[in-house]
C-alpha cells in the first residue's frame, strides 16, 4: 500500500456552495467550472461578511454519462444568503495530500485512482472531494490540497 494514501472516516460536513455540471471528469473540464464556482461563492460570501475558512470542492459523476456535477463552497455552521446549503455525507475516504499548483494535481488523482483500482474500488464511478488545506492567494506553489475518494459504505444487517 502506498504510504501516502490513507483511509479514514470523515464526518458529515455542511457547505455553502454553488454547483454546475462539467462535460467530463478531466481537469480541463472541471478546473474551469470549479474556479468559476469558487469566484461566485467568494463574491456572495464577502457581500454577506461570512467566514471562508474551509474551501471544498466535490465531484459527483452523472450516471450513464461522462458528465460530472461540480460543487464548490466553504464549510459553514449557519447560512449565507444566495448560497445553497449542502451536507456532504459521512463516509470512508481514501485520502492523499497534494502539495503545489492545481495544474499538477492530476498526478495525485492518478496515484489515488491506481490505489483504488488495486483495492477493488471503481474510481470512475465514485465521488471525489478536494479539501483545500492551504490555498491562499494566486501563487499556487504553496497550496496544500487533500484529495479524497469517497469509498462505498458497507452496511451490516443484524
Amino acid at each position: 500500500m502506498n504510504p501516502h494514501i490513507q483511509t479514514k472516516y470523515v464526518e458529515p460536513l455542511t457547505i455553502a456552495a454553488f454547483s454546475a455540471p462539467a462535460a467530463d471528469a478531466s481537469r480541463q473540464s472541471t478546473g474551469a467550472v470549479v474556479q468559476a464556482l469558487f469566484d461566485q461563492v467568494i463574491t456572495q460570501m464577502e457581500s454577506a461578511a461570512a467566514d471562508r475558512t474551509t474551501p471544498i470542492a466535490r465531484y459527483v459523476p452523472a450516471a450513464g454519462t461522462p458528465a460530472v456535477e461540480v460543487a464548490a463552497g466553504y464549510a459553514i455552521a449557519g447560512t449565507v444568503p444566495g448560497l445553497s446549503l449542502s451536507t456532504l455525507p459521512a463516509t470512508e475516504v481514501a485520502s492523499l495530500i497534494h502539495h503545489g499548483p492545481m495544474n499538477t494535481i492530476s498526478t495525485a488523482y492518478q496515484a489515488l485512482t491506481h490505489w483504488a483500482e488495486s483495492a477493488g474500488h471503481s474510481p470512475t464511478t465514485s465521488t471525489w472531494r478536494e479539501q483545500y488545506l492551504e490555498a491562499n492567494g494566486n501563487d499556487q506553489s504553496t497550496w496544500i490540497v487533500e484529495l479524497q475518494l469517497e469509498l462505498p459504505t458497507t452496511s451490516t444487517t443484524p
